[in-house]
């Protein structure tokens, strides 16, 4: 009897040692032979990767986006290392695609005929995924002067900021008496900034002393004057 019992103990072992070993043969780890790159971690056979990688085995470099936003009151032209310059319009956006190791770096400039040229500055690295929003905003240093020329004449002469010392501008310029609103420029903006329009050689003035006490001195800020 104690001779059987250890032939039956034995069969035992036997039988589940090869039920190990089929189970496993029939349930391979779907992991086994899967190399994952640059800090990905496989799962159920598939590479699951970090942010910044894609790929079957994170090898690649995520393309990614930035965007930039055009909040100010002028065309923004905007030239940005290794890409070719772009304008972005009044109220519009301009969208470029890299990779997030990689840096998007330029300037970018508004202005015309009168007022100042506002300079701008970017450093922007993209984002390890999706996409990263670049405001352009003129700060409340700027104030963007429009006319509105509800009169019957037709202004020749802008001056900007007069009898402040280094700041004064005076422009020839004709806003024709049309009802119509028009876009002058950025000038500098003080707590005691003016706007002084002309007409019919200077005979005819309307004066805005106090534009300066208007302005909120918040970024993108207006001032229009309407004679």
């Amino acid at each position: 009897m104690k001779k059987l019992k250890v032939l039956l103990a034995t069969l035992l072992s036997v039988a589940l040692t090869f039920s190990a070993i089929f189970y496993t043969s029939c349930h391979k780890d779907p992991c086994s032979g899967v190399s994952c790159l640059n800090g990905g971690a496989c799962s159920n056979g598939s590479c699951l990767c970090p942010a910044g990688y894609t790929g079957s085995q994170c090898q690649d470099l995520a393309i990614t986006t930035i965007t930039y936003v055009n909040n100010t009151f002028t065309p923004v032209v905007v030239n940005i290392t290794g890409i070719n310059g772009f304008t972005i319009p009044v109220g519009g956006s301009q969208s470029i695609t890299g990779n997030y190791t990689a840096s998007a770096s330029g300037t970018g400039s508004t202005g015309g005929s009168f007022g100042e040229t506002i300079e701008y500055s970017f450093n922007n690295t993209f984002p390890a995924s999706g996409t990263t929003v670049v405001n352009i905003d003129v700060s409340s240093n700027y104030f963007y002067l429009l006319v509105q020329n509800n009169s019957i004449y037709t202004i020749t002469d802008v001056n900007v900021n007069h009898l402040l010392t280094g700041v004064q501008t005076d422009e020839s310029i004709i806003i024709a008496p049309d009802g119509n609103t028009y876009g002058i420029g950025y000038y500098q903006a003080f707590a005691n900034s003016n706007v002084y329009l002309f007409a019919n050689s200077k005979t005819i003035q309307w004066n805005y002393p106090n534009v300066g006490a208007l302005l909120p001195f918040t970024n993108n800020q207006s001032y229009t004057a309407m004679p």
